[in-house]
């Protein structure tokens, strides 16, 4: 089966901890998602994706200047 690719990612994996993410911090009411879709490339806002080793679910953590 192929995988849909663009620049290298799995579009479906994208999707998925895309979803996952932003599920956790609504559930949570750790940050406000619109904060988070701001966040751009070394800008003022940035933010960084982790995935858990162990369970393998992602986790944003987000800085700002």
């Amino acid at each position: 089966m192929l995988k849909r690719r663009e620049n290298g990612f799995d579009l479906e994996k994208f999707v998925c901890f895309d979803e996952e993410v932003e599920k956790d911090y609504i559930e949570n009411g750790d940050m406000d998602i619109e904060i988070v879709k701001k966040c751009i490339n070394n800008g003022h806002l940035q933010g960084y994706l982790f995935q858990c080793l162990s369970c393998g679910q992602y986790r944003l953590y987000v800085d700002c200047t």
